[in-house]
């Protein structure tokens, strides 16, 4: 026989039965054996297993400290109607804009391109500014201290013409 050649099986495959707590199959011998396991575990009930305390565990914490409220889900408002009329807009406008320059007619009128504000950011009351609620959280109260020390953006104006009128008047 060569090294390449595959030797063919002397024997036919030995007869399955199958198990009747499981329905795996077994040669009879095997099959006696594992009857015995198949059943005594099939009484067992299986303890579910909690992946957050093995995962503590292994970190060498005892306990997890768990909060006597739960947290509210947070409903944000879904502005996805707004997002996609202004994606719209923007496309027609940008196709009256290439059929202008392949016919040659004039340019249309731009489209506002003031970018709408998020309705899900906060308005800092000191800037005008919009944030996420996280950044609104440390900026409102930054923002607030500052122009205190610094003073209101309408009296900066104020002092900003002042002085200019009366550079004006000295010129």
């Amino acid at each position: 026989m060569d090294s390449n050649e595959i030797p063919e099986r002397v024997a036919s495959p030995p007869d399955l039965e199958p198990c009747p707590c499981c329905g795996r199959t077994f040669v009879l011998e095997t099959l006696v054996k594992h009857q015995k396991i198949c059943e005594k575990n099939a009484n067992k009930q299986r303890k579910v297993f909690d992946t957050s305390k093995k995962r503590l565990s292994d970190l060498g914490i005892d306990q997890i400290e768990k909060s006597s409220k739960p947290l509210p889900p947070s409903k944000k408002k879904n502005n996805w109607r707004q997002k996609h009329e202004d994606f719209i807009e923007a496309m027609r406008s940008a196709r009256e804009v290439t059929h202008a320059m392949k016919t040659g007619a004039p340019l249309p009128t731009p489209v506002s391109q003031k970018p709408r504000v998020n309705p899900d950011y906060v308005q800092c009351p000191s800037c005008s500014r919009h944030f996420n609620e996280s950044a609104a959280e440390r900026h409102i109260p930054w923002c607030k201290e500052k122009s205190k020390r610094i003073g209101a953006p309408e009296k900066k104006k104020e002092q900003l013409n002042t002085k200019t009128k009366v550079a004006i008047n000295i010129l």
